[in-house]
């Protein structure tokens, strides 16, 4: 989709993070999608592709340029292994850039589903248990920013719309990815024991979910 469709991160967000990372010292910085649909049409449709390589980085098809590796979750109710792109795994630093919007089977996508993309075959998810699978998988990836795009969000029909999008111009950042859901999903008019995910999260100990518990702090720009 387009930009202005709300269902993909928007790329002025993605050239602006690819930017901060080469003025911090980054010296190959990698945007990595995983598209259900054609990668090169998703790429160029999206404006991302052309937005990450302007501002110096290289955008890649995980499931044509890379490689998946089997992964162990120790400590995962449904999802007990995986295969997990390599370029994910072995990152130094990875950095979460989701769009907040609808989606038909989890509600919301928001940080932590986002991760579904790195994962080689998401089609498990949705026979194990998608909710659990989703928090299952956050125990291995966890991200040391996550940047939620809610700029704009799509209220309706996701995640691939078209549908209604709603302007809000905000971006939740944090380090807890769990966390960064709880609050978004007020957005959407959601509380976090409406998530499946979410719940099964707090459950696990993998972040908070406690509005009350979790510090928030509003930056104007």
């Amino acid at each position: 989709r387009t930009p202005e469709q709300a269902a993909t991160t928007h790329p002025l967000i993605v050239a602006e993070v690819v930017k901060a990372c080469l003025e911090a010292g980054a010296k190959d910085p990698v945007v990595a999608e995983n598209p259900c649909d054609n990668h090169q049409s998703c790429f160029r449709v999206s404006g991302i592709k052309a937005a990450a390589e302007q501002a110096g980085a290289r955008m890649i098809a995980l499931a044509e340029a890379d490689e998946f590796v089997p992964v162990v979750l120790p400590g995962a109710k449904k999802l007990r292994k995986t295969a997990i792109a390599r370029r994910i795994l072995e990152a130094d630093l990875l950095i979460n850039l989701p769009i907040a919007k609808v989606h038909s089977a989890a509600k919301l996508t928001l940080a932590m589903k986002n991760h579904m993309g790195a994962v080689e075959d998401r089609f498990a998810f949705h026979k194990l248990d998608l909710h659990q699978c989703i928090a299952d998988l956050c125990t291995r990836l966890t991200p040391q920013i996550n940047l939620l795009d809610c700029t704009r969000v799509l209220l309706t029909r996701g995640p691939k719309g078209p549908g209604q999008v709603k302007v809000l111009d905000r971006i939740v950042a944090g380090t807890d990815q769990v966390a960064v859901d709880s609050f978004a999903a007020g957005y959407f008019g959601l509380k976090p024991a409406d998530l499946g995910y979410l719940v099964a999260a707090r459950e696990m100990g993998l972040g908070k979910t406690d509005l009350g518990a979790i510090r928030v702090k509003e930056i104007a720009v």
